[in-house]
């Protein structure tokens, strides 16, 4: 196992107990959990947890991270917050490996992952780690204008989620696009064991920038394994991606057919295109960066 790979073994360990404290405690609806981590020293071990720095300026970890909980099950997903969305940009330091897994992370009641989607990435010079971008072989894929849909097997059957809430209303019809689509497609016998598989949800509830007319339908981004909580695309295996979509009869979202990056780039600075939001670039070291 390699440090990457290492660390992101702990973190999601972190994770884990991070979700068992709090459940333990009799948490299940935001109200209590506000509740619960301002009361002894649970503050100080969230903070020990996410391996967040106390330098001067930042905002406290409890205010970053927020669980939200399923109606009916015992499943707890983790998203960052509003204020770590608005503010942390003046603190790239504040992201953390651990902050960024939660981004719609699912666990159960006992601490097990559930579901696991992207962790955080950032725009083109946006964090420094996207400033000076490493000169290494690279895919990139279209990037799909849409809500993300994070789907997982629980008790043989399929729940869809959106970052940070089991029953949003793009969560509510996706999920009936979902029980429609895994019922005709077989998923239950063709659905890859202990995955998460990650979709833009198409649909004009989920317009925002390209107009995909009255499309409605699930654009395959990415799928994750959950023993190695590695992408299935990390190591330049976009085909292997193709291959999934073709056995759940889903379309897998483009790749960019070019070779150089600053070919790539000077394409998302020509306003003669329209109608397309952009690319998601990913590294063979793993690093991904929104152009």
């Amino acid at each position: 196992m390699n440090p990457v790979e290492l660390k992101r073994q702990c973190d999601i360990l972190a994770l884990s107990q991070f979700v068992r404290n709090f459940v333990k405690a009799g948490v299940r609806d935001p109200k209590s959990f506000n509740e619960w981590k301002k009361s002894g020293d649970n503050a100080k071990n969230i903070t020990k947890l996410f391996e967040y720095p106390a330098d001067h300026g930042l905002p406290a970890i409890t205010g970053l991270v927020k669980p939200f909980f399923h109606p009916t099950l015992p499943l707890v997903g983790l998203n960052y917050t509003p204020l770590a969305h608005n503010t942390l940009h003046q603190f790239p330091q504040g992201w953390t490996t651990t902050l960024r897994f939660c981004r719609g992370i699912v666990f159960d009641h006992q601490g097990n992952l559930v579901a696991l989607p992207f962790m955080k990435f950032f725009n083109l010079g946006e964090h420094p780690e996207t400033v000076n971008l490493p000169d290494e072989s690279f895919e990139a894929t279209a990037k799909q204008d849409g809500h993300l849909g994070i789907i997982f097997r629980y008790d043989d059957g399929f729940i869809l989620t959106t970052r940070g809430d089991f029953n949003s209303p793009t969560a509510q019809f996706a999920n009936k696009m979902l029980a429609q689509h895994a019922k005709k497609n077989d998923w239950r016998q063709c659905f890859p064991a202990s995955s998460t598989l990650l979709v833009e949800i198409i649909h004009p509830e989920t317009h925002v920038y390209v107009d995909y007319g009255d499309k409605k339908e699930f654009r395959i981004i990415g799928m994750y394994k959950h023993s190695s909580l590695i992408s299935v695309t990390d190591y330049g295996r976009y085909d292997v991606l193709t291959d999934i979509g073709k056995t759940l009869g889903l379309p897998v979202t483009p790749i960019w057919t070019g070779e150089k990056l600053k070919d790539l780039i000077a394409l998302m600075r020509d306003r003669s295109v329209h109608n397309q939001e952009g690319y998601v670039v990913r590294f063979k070291s793993g690093l991904r960066v929104k152009l």
